[in-house]
C-alpha cells in the first residue's frame, strides 16, 4: 500500500502484488482488519483504466482509498513499510 501511495510502484504493478498476495476475495471473519483488507482487494478489483461502468473507479480514486485504507490500518497498530 505505501509503494503504491508514495509512487515506487504503479498502479498495475499494486494490483498484481495485492492480487498474488490474496488471490481471491476473502471471507471477512468480523475481524475489522478483514474488512479494510477485503475493502483493499475490492477497490483495486473495481479498479479500470480503460473503460468507465458504474462501479469502475479510476486511479486517482483508487489512491485515495488506499491511503484512507492504510491510514485504518496504522490506526489499529499496524506497521506499514516499504
Amino acid at each position: 500500500m505505501q509503494s503504491f501511495l508514495n509512487g515506487s510502484v504503479d498502479v498495475k504493478s499494486y494490483r498484481q502484488e495485492l492480487f498474488r498476495v490474496f488471490p481471491t476475495r476473502m471471507e471477512p471473519h468480523g475481524d475489522e482488519t478483514d474488512r479494510i483488507l477485503q475493502t483493499a482487494y475490492g477497490d483495486a478489483d473495481d479498479y479500470e483504466s480503460e473503460i468507465r461502468l458504474p462501479y469502475t473507479i479510476t486511479e486517482e480514486e483508487l489512491r485515495s482509498r488506499v491511503a484512507t485504507l492504510s491510514k485504518e490500518l496504522v490506526e489499529r497498530g499496524y506497521e506499514l513499510s516499504r
